[in-house]
């Protein structure tokens, strides 16, 4: 069986400089709930959608 290789979110972090600078404006609480998620982010698109979604539906610190 072959599997898909997704980089995680450290690899995605560490080469990518806007994703990293917007990651470090987010609550912990957020943070965490995205690593706890274990959710694959690839996008600073993505990570400002998925952020504001946790935000609002999960009543995390602003």
């Amino acid at each position: 069986m072959e599997q898909s290789h997704y980089p995680d979110l450290n690899e995605i972090l560490e080469n990518d400089t806007a994703l990293r600078e917007e990651w470090a404006k987010l609550p912990g609480t957020v943070q965490m709930m995205i690593v706890e998620s274990g959710m694959s982010i690839s996008s600073l698109g993505e990570l400002k959608m998925i952020s504001e979604h946790l935000k609002r539906s999960r009543g995390a610190e602003q």
